[in-house]
C-alpha cells in the first residue's frame, strides 16, 4: 500500500467524469506541460498514444490517451494557497479523454513489488480518483506480453523506450486473425513477416538437425509471395499452373483433379439446372466412382426407379387393409400409368438382356392392363382393389430379381466420394443416366452434355482439372498437410495469378474444402489436430458478402468459395485450421467471418466505410485507437484482440529489401527516363497467352541454318 500511497502523491489530474468505454480526466494546473519528470527520466507528457494509471483496489486501472483538449473554465483553487485580486476571467483548463484497456495489478514477491497486466477493466474509478503516469518499468509491463509461450517477435512499441511485442502463435493462429490496410500501408509485407518470424522463433527452439513442422498454406492470387521467401528455397514449395506451350516458371504443378469435386461443385461447374439435370448429374457422378460401366449404368438406374415404384404401390396395398377398394385412386392411376412407360422404355435399351427385356416389356403390359381396367368408357377412373394391384407388384418383384449386378457395384449414391475415375467418361455416363430416368430424357441433358465436354476441354483448366500426370488422394493430400519431408517445405505457396478470374473462386473453393476435410477426418482418426494455417490474400475477393448468393443463385462459384470459407471460420479452429486473412477493403468481406476473427493487425485505412465497418468488429471501450486508421503511416499497426492483452500502436519489423513480397509500386520516373530496364517480350506472352508452342529464341533460329551451305561464298 505504501506504493500506491506514492503513486498517489504523483498525481496529475483528477476523474470529471466516467463511462463504460471512455474516462474524462482535467489535469492539474501543476501538472507538467511538455516534458516530465518520471523516476529522473524525461518523458513528453501529455501525449496521444501514451498511457496513464488511476490506482484502485486491485492496483491501477490502465488508460490509453486517445484525446485531449483545453477548455475555458473558472481559474480553480490550489491546495494550500489563497489567490487574491484576481479577475475571475475563463482560464484554460486542459483536459484528456482516455480508453480503458486493463488493469495493472501489484504483487510482493520476496519483500520486492512485481506488476501484471490483466486483460479488461473489473474496477472503474470514482470521480475525483487521481491520475498518475507510469514508471518506465510499469510502462513495460502494460506494453510487453508475460505470456509465457509469446515466442514470435513482430514488432516494437512504447513511446519513452522500446518495448520488444512478442505474441503467442496459438492465439495468433489458432483463433483466426485478419490483417487489413489500403494499398501501400505494408500489409503484405506484415503477412509474410508473421510468417517468417514464427518459422524463426520454432527454428531458434529447435535442433538445427530436425525441421520445423509447420503448415503454411498461402492462396496467392497476385502471385507477389514467392519473393518474400525466395532465401528458402527448401522450406517453401511454390505451385503454378503449368500453361500448355508457354515457358512455365520453376514450381510445382498445381492440380486440383475433377475426381476430387463434390456433387455440388460439379453442379456449379456445369451449372445443371435443377429439376432435371442436377438428379441426372449426381446420378452419373456416381456411377463413375462407384466404378460401375456404361453397360452397368442402365441398371443401376433401372433397380432404382422400380425399386421406387415397388415401394410406392405396397404402401398402397397396406394402406387398402380391409376395406374391399382403395378410395384415393387417382394418384395410383398415375403412379401405374408412369410406371407402364418408363417400363417400356428400358425393355427397348439395345444392350440389355433379351430376359430383362422380357420382364420389363410385361410389367408395361400387366400396368396398362390394370389401369385400364378401372377406367371406364368415359374415362373416368374408378377405385382400385388389392387383387387389382398384387399383379403389378408380383411383376416388379420378378423384373427385380432379374436384374443381375456386380456384388462390388453399390447403388447407394457415392457422388461426394473423392474417387478417381476417367474425367473425360463423365459426359458418356450422364447419357446413360439420362436414358433410363423415368422416360428419356436426353434432349433435356443434351446441353448438359455439351456443357460438360465444352469445360473438359477448356485449355486454361486442363492442366488443373484433367492432368496428363495421375495423382493419388493421398498424394495430393501430402504435398500440403504431410510431414516436413513429404511436403518440401514449411510453406506452401500457391500461385493464382494466372487463372482466369471467371473460374478462380471454384479452384479456391474446392481447395479449401478439401484440406478442411481432410483435418476433420485427421482429428476423428487421431483425435488431435494438426496445426495448419491457410493464408488468403485478397480476401474480399472470395469472401465477399455482396455475391450471387443474396440474388438467390446458390450454386454459383463465389457463393460456394463464401460458403466453405463462413464454415472454416465457425469451425476450422475446432480442426486446427486457422485463417490469416488479407484485405484492402474490410467492408466487403463477409461479417460472419470476420466476427470469427479474434485478433485484428490493422494498418491504415482511409476509405470511412471500413473504418466503420472495422469499428463493429471490435468493442465500443476501444474505438479511441481506431480515430488513428487513416494516419497511420507504413509499418505501423494496431494489434488488438486475443494474441494481445490490451490494444496496441506497433512498428512492424522491417523486412530485409530482397524479402519483399512483389507489391511495391511501380516506377514510373525510372522506366520513362531509362534508370529501370524493361524487356520487351511481348511475342512470348502473346503465344503463352494463346497456348501456342514455342518457337524458340532469334539465336537459336539462327543457329539452325548455320551450315556450310548456307554462306554466302
Amino acid at each position: 500500500m505504501d506504493e500506491l500511497a506514492e503513486l498517489r502523491n504523483s498525481c496529475i489530474g483528477t476523474v470529471d467524469s466516467v463511462s463504460t468505454n471512455e474516462i474524462e480526466v482535467a489535469l492539474d494546473i501543476e501538472a507538467p506541460r511538455n516534458v516530465a519528470i518520471t523516476n529522473g527520466l524525461p518523458r513528453l507528457f501529455p501525449k496521444i498514444n501514451g498511457y496513464v494509471l488511476i490506482p484502485n483496489e486491485v492496483g491501477a486501472l490502465v488508460g490509453f490517451i486517445h484525446s485531449m483538449k483545453v477548455e475555458p473554465s473558472k481559474y480553480p483553487a490550489r491546495k494550500g494557497l489563497k489567490d487574491f485580486d484576481l479577475i475571475d476571467l475563463p482560464f484554460p483548463l486542459r483536459k484528456m479523454w482516455l480508453t480503458p484497456v486493463g488493469t495493472l495489478k501489484v504483487e510482493t514477491l520476496r519483500n520486492s513489488i512485481h506488476y501484471k497486466l490483466d486483460r479488461g477493466v473489473f474496477n472503474f474509478p470514482s470521480l475525483g480518483d487521481s491520475v498518475i503516469l507510469p514508471t518506465q518499468e510499469q510502462e513495460k509491463v502494460i506494453l510487453e506480453n508475460a505470456d509465457a509461450k509469446a515466442h514470435v517477435y513482430i514488432g516494437d512499441a512504447g513511446q519513452t523506450i522500446p518495448v520488444k511485442i512478442k505474441v503467442d502463435p496459438d492465439k495468433l493462429f489458432g483463433r483466426h486473425l485478419a490483417v487489413l490496410g489500403n494499398t501501400g500501408s505494408g500489409k503484405s509485407c506484415s503477412v509474410a513477416g508473421l510468417i517468417r518470424w514464427s518459422l524463426e522463433a520454432a527454428s531458434a527452439e529447435m535442433d538445427k538437425e530436425k525441421q520445423v513442422n509447420s503448415r503454411f498454406i498461402v492462396l496467392d492470387p497476385n502471385g507477389e509471395y514467392q519473393a518474400a521467401f525466395k532465401d528458402l528455397k527448401d522450406e517453401v514449395t511454390v505451385y503454378r499452373v503449368q500453361l500448355p506451350g508457354g515457358s512455365n516458371q520453376e514450381g510445382e504443378p498445381f492440380q486440383i483433379p475433377a475426381w476430387m469435386w463434390n456433387s455440388r461443385e460439379w453442379i456449379s461447374y456445369t451449372r445443371a439446372a435443377p429439376g432435371v439435370q442436377r438428379p441426372i448429374l449426381t446420378d452419373a457422378l456416381s456411377g463413375i466412382k462407384a466404378g460401375r460401366s456404361l453397360e452397368e449404368q442402365p441398371l443401376i438406374s433401372i433397380q432404382r426407379n422400380l425399386l421406387g415404384y415397388s415401394k410406392r404401390l405396397e404402401a398402397v396395398f397396406a394402406d387398402i387393409g380391409s376395406y374391399q377398394e382403395f378410395k384415393n385412386y387417382s394418384g395410383v392411376h398415375q403412379t401405374l400409368q408412369n410406371l407402364s412407360a418408363d417400363a417400356q422404355t428400358y425393355s427397348q435399351i439395345s444392350h440389355i438382356e433379351n430376359a430383362l427385356k422380357d420382364k420389363l416389356q410385361k410389367v408395361s403390359n400387366i400396368s396398362t392392363s390394370v389401369q385400364q381396367k378401372r377406367t371406364n368408357g368415359n374415362g373416368f377412373q374408378n377405385a382400385f382393389s388389392g387383387t387389382d394391384l398384387q399383379p403389378v407388384l408380383d411383376a416388379l418383384k420378378v423384373c427385380l430379381n432379374t436384374i443381375n449386378l456386380p456384388k462390388n457395384i453399390s447403388v447407394e449414391s457415392g457422388a461426394d466420394t473423392p474417387k478417381s475415375f476417367q474425367i473425360d467418361s463423365l459426359a458418356n455416363y450422364v447419357l446413360a443416366s439420362a436414358t433410363t430416368n423415368d422416360r428419356d430424357l436426353r434432349n433435356l441433358t443434351t446441353t448438359l452434355e455439351l456443357r460438360i465436354r465444352s469445360l473438359l476441354t477448356d485449355i486454361r483448366l486442363k492442366s488443373i482439372i484433367n492432368p496428363d500426370a495421375e495423382i493419388s488422394l493421398l498424394d495430393w493430400i501430402e504435398q500440403f498437410l504431410g510431414t516436413p519431408k513429404a511436403r518440401k517445405g514449411r510453406v506452401s505457396i500457391i500461385d493464382l495469378s494466372v487463372i482466369p478470374s471467371d473460374i478462380v473462386h471454384m479452384v479456391v473453393a474446392v481447395f479449401a474444402r478439401l484440406i478442411f476435410e481432410a483435418l476433420q477426418r485427421y482429428r476423428r482418426k487421431n483425435e488431435v489436430e494438426l496445426p495448419t494455417t491457410l493464408v488468403l490474400e485478397e480476401a474480399h475477393n472470395f469472401i465477399h458478402y455482396n455475391n450471387d448468393a443474396n440474388n438467390g443463385n446458390e450454386m454459383s462459384y463465389a457463393h460456394l468459395c463464401l460458403e466453405i470459407f463462413e464454415k472454416i471460420a465457425r469451425e476450422g479452429r475446432k480442426f486446427g485450421l486457422g485463417l490469416l486473412l488479407a484485405s484492402q477493403r474490410p467492408s466487403e468481406i463477409s461479417q460472419t467471418v470476420l466476427s470469427q476473427c479474434n485478433t485484428f493487425l490493422l494498418h491504415r485505412l482511409v476509405n470511412d466505410k471500413d473504418q466503420e465497418y472495422v469499428k463493429k468488429l471490435v468493442p465500443d471501450h476501444i474505438a479511441g485507437f481506431l480515430r488513428e486508421l487513416p494516419n497511420l503511416p507504413t509499418r505501423k499497426a494496431i494489434l488488438l484482440g486475443w494474441a494481445t492483452q490490451i490494444p496496441l500502436l506497433i512498428e512492424m519489423r522491417k523486412l530485409p529489401d530482397d524479402c519483399l513480397p512483389q507489391s511495391s509500386d511501380p516506377e514510373f520516373w525510372n522506366v520513362w527516363t531509362g534508370t529501370s530496364y524493361r524487356p520487351d517480350n511481348w511475342s512470348d506472352i502473346v503465344q503463352e497467352w494463346q497456348c501456342t508452342p514455342q518457337q524458340g529464341t532469334e539465336d537459336e533460329k539462327k543457329g539452325e541454318g548455320n551450315s556450310d551451305d548456307d554462306l554466302p561464298f
